[in-house]
Order: structure tokens, then sequence, then C-alpha cells
């Protein structure tokens, strides 16, 4: 994804605000997997355990706190969608 790109789709859903991104997140909490569509065509597939795991390292040593969104995401089981 490059610097200033317009995130247009996650998960599948038309994000055009942030409550529209926040929704679509939490979406991804059963598959554990975030897809990001950009208005430039670019499409990329995330973890969101890595994501998870790149969050705590990050907060740690920039010293912000985590948003609520994420504190969500990190309460779902692991593995979740692999128990269907």
């Amino acid at each position: 994804m490059l610097f200033r790109s317009v995130i247009e789709e996650v998960n599948g859903m038309t994000v055009k605000t942030m409550d529209d991104f926040r929704k679509a997140v939490r979406k991804g909490k059963e598959t554990r997997y975030l897809t990001v569509k950009t208005e430039d065509n670019f499409y990329g597939v995330m973890s969101i355990d890595k994501i998870l795991h790149d969050e705590d390292m990050l907060a740690a040593r920039h010293f912000f706190k985590k948003s609520k969104l994420i504190d969500e995401l990190s309460n779902t089981p692991i593995g979740i969608a692999q128990k269907k």
C-alpha cells in the first residue's frame, strides 16, 4: 500500500467513514484476516494475529495506548476460524 492511499474496501465491505472501517475490521474477527483494497487497486491481505503482535511491540516502543478496536480483536480467541 502506498503512503496516502485511500482505502475503498475492507473485508469486501465499502468503507467511507471510520465507523465503516471499524465495522469491516470487526468482520475479520472470525477469519483472522483483513483484506484491503485501495482506490489505486492495491489489494492486500493481512493476518490479524500479526497485526496484534506488531501493535503490542509498537505501543511499547512508541508509548501509545492501543485503540478499543485493537482490544476487541485481541479478545477473540486465536484460531476461532479453524474450529468451524
